[in-house]
């Protein structure tokens, strides 16, 4: 039994098959009678179908126990990551594909340090405008431009610490915001 609904029986179906039928003489429904064989025979059938769906949509509906449609799912979120080594177990695979699928993201700088200490750089994120807000000069009116906006942001990563080459370094904190030119200098 499955904990979302319960599992269906050989005798189950049977029972539902046997009801589908018309009453009469001529359709004998009583235990022993070929016709209740048959749909013992088809309910079995019916009951092996039911139950290996449910198993399905509860094994294979939730990436940290796929098995059978692991690859879908890693194809659905992009994974392997083209970024980091990718997992080479079942069990990696599904807690890559886990913290892909719960992963909230980030447009702040603080995210980007976040990022990159986890690949054990320390890093120094400086956005550059093309359009600044000038006081004096500008009008109230005027949009004040978020980081997110930045047409470059330039990174200051320290390589010290570094658990990664410089190549996936750079892919990963590409990766979070698309839209913006990086450009990035190493200090040892």
């Amino acid at each position: 039994m499955n904990g979302y609904f319960p599992d269906k029986t050989d005798a189950d179906y049977r029972d539902v098959l046997l009801r589908l039928l018309p009453d009469g003489a001529a359709w004998d429904k009583g235990e022993g009678s070929g016709l209740y064989q048959a749909a013992y025979a088809f309910g079995g059938v019916l009951s092996r179908v039911h139950n290996r769906i449910l198993d399905a949509i509860q094994t294979e509906g939730d990436p940290r126990t796929a098995d059978e449609t692991l690859e879908a799912w890693e194809e659905s979120w992009g994974l392997p990551d083209p970024c980091a080594t990718a997992p080479t177990t079942d069990a990696a695979r599904r807690a890559a594909l886990h913290a892909r699928v719960v992963d909230t993201g980030g447009l702040t700088i603080n995210d980007i340090v976040e990022v990159a200490a986890a690949l054990g750089y320390v890093v120094t994120v400086t956005p550059v405008y093309q359009v600044y807000f000038r006081v004096g000069i500008s009008e109230i009116s005027d949009e004040l431009w978020s980081w997110a906006d930045a047409d470059k942001l330039l990174i200051t990563a320290d390589t010290a610490g570094a658990l990664v080459s410089t190549d996936l370094f750079e892919c990963a904190i590409k990766r979070l915001i698309a839209h913006a030119t990086w450009e990035f200098t190493y200090t040892p």
